[in-house]
């Protein structure tokens, strides 16, 4: 097993059987045409070819997958197979026209199968390649949906404009609970709110629900009152706008509450123990004295 092949690639390249193989299998003909004899005879031994062919360099390739190559090959008219002396032998159909075999004068120099006899396995006759083709199974032709009768054509047609009235129905209705939802948003928010284009770009990005802890408008409103009293006393010039607010993802987190941080005025007093900072220096409140 294993010899060395001419291949007639421009063929190849252009064949309407190849083309009818799954795709994932159209390059393992191009893998396995050096497996025939001189004849364009193979033994079909799955195991004794997969060793030799793909157990070096491609052994992700497995048993199953290659007896489904050669099902493949069979199904579209590819590969003869029959069954002599108990074994299972295959011929590359087309193989035998001109450049595709080496010349009559060198086939002694090529190796060839031969059965129990010490006899060269010929290949099949041509009347034996006929009757294969012609027998080979049809594939089934797509399902007729159209021309259909008025009456069926009309029940299509509407259920159709139904689907996209509530697929338009259902775009308002979320676009309308978006609008409210920002509006409310805008309305408790104690910083910046000038850009609203940038305000509602990053509004519209937050999901209206999400799986259970995953951010969304919901959150978002559960966690703002928490950042409004975070900023309590705060100079709004230190609040974040609403849009970097958004952005930043921090809506979707809870302020830190517990560690003395309410408002500037206890920020301050934290930071500093209540000591007055030197003229004209300012602390991280923004306090400056």
């Amino acid at each position: 097993m294993g010899y060395k092949r001419m291949f007639d690639y421009p063929a190849a390249w252009k064949s309407t059987k190849l083309s009818k193989l799954k795709e994932n299998t159209r390059v393992e003909f191009f893998y396995l045409y050096g497996i025939a004899d001189a004849n364009g005879n193979m033994e079909l031994d799955p195991r004794a070819i997969h060793s030799e062919v793909y157990a070096f360099l491609r052994p992700w390739v497995t048993l199953q997958d290659l007896e489904g190559f050669l099902e493949e090959f069979k199904r579209i008219g590819l590969l003869y197979t029959w069954e002599f002396e108990g074994k299972t032998y295959g011929h590359w159909v087309g193989s035998t026209k001109s450049g595709r075999l080496p010349p009559p004068s060198q086939h002694d120099h090529n190796p060839r199968l031969r059965d129990f006899s010490g006899h060269p396995i010929q290949k099949p006759t041509l009347e034996q390649i006929e009757h294969y083709l012609k027998n080979l199974p049809k594939a089934a032709p797509p399902p007729a949906l159209f021309p259909a009768s008025d009456r069926v054509r009309d029940a299509a047609n509407t259920s159709a404009a139904e689907a996209q009235k509530r697929a338009r129905q259902n775009g308002d209705e979320v676009q309308r609970l978006r609008t409210a939802k920002l509006n409310e948003f805008l309305a408790a928010y104690p910083g910046d709110k000038a850009d609203d284009r940038a305000i509602q770009i990053e509004f519209d990005k937050i999901p209206i629900t999400a799986k259970t802890g995953d951010p969304c408008i919901a959150i978002l409103f559960e966690n703002l009152p928490l950042w409004s009293a975070y900023w309590a006393g705060d100079d709004p010039k230190y609040i974040p706008h609403a849009e970097n607010f958004l952005s930043s993802g921090r809506w979707a987190k809870k302020p830190e509450v517990g560690n003395g941080r309410a408002n500037s005025g206890e920020r301050f007093n934290r930071s500093t123990g209540g000591i007055a900072p030197p003229p004209g220096r300012r602390y991280r409140t923004g306090t400056t004295i």
